[in-house]
């Protein structure tokens, strides 16, 4: 699941990916307005609700969520995956495109 934005207006997704057929069985998408600003560090308080919204339109009831964004590896160690997946009480993944904090250990 993700979202993109154009000033106050929301654009979210969700796919449903079926791990035996490898295919995409379902998709769905909305346009929102966003009711919270941006603050780095607190997506889970704008995107969230948005993220929840969409995963409740879904027909079919995926066993875990990818949600583009940190979860536990928040500086906060709750991101955006972990207030999604706390609120559909699911088990939840956050799949950042960046590192917000630190950097990789290089083992010896």
């Amino acid at each position: 699941m993700d979202a993109a934005y154009d000033r106050d207006t929301a654009f979210v997704a969700a796919a449903i990916w079926d791990k035996t057929s490898k295919r995409i069985v379902e998709t769905t998408s909305a346009v929102d307005k966003v009711s919270t600003r941006y603050v780095p560090g607190f997506l889970g308080f704008r995107e969230g609700p948005l993220l929840v919204r969409i995963a409740e339109k879904l027909r079919t009831r995926p066993d875990v969520l990818l949600i583009d964004g940190q979860g536990y590896a928040h500086p906060r160690r709750f991101g955006l995956a972990c207030h999604v997946g706390l609120v559909m009480d699911k088990p939840t993944i956050g799949v950042a495109k960046s590192r917000l904090y630190g950097k990789p250990e290089m083992a010896t």
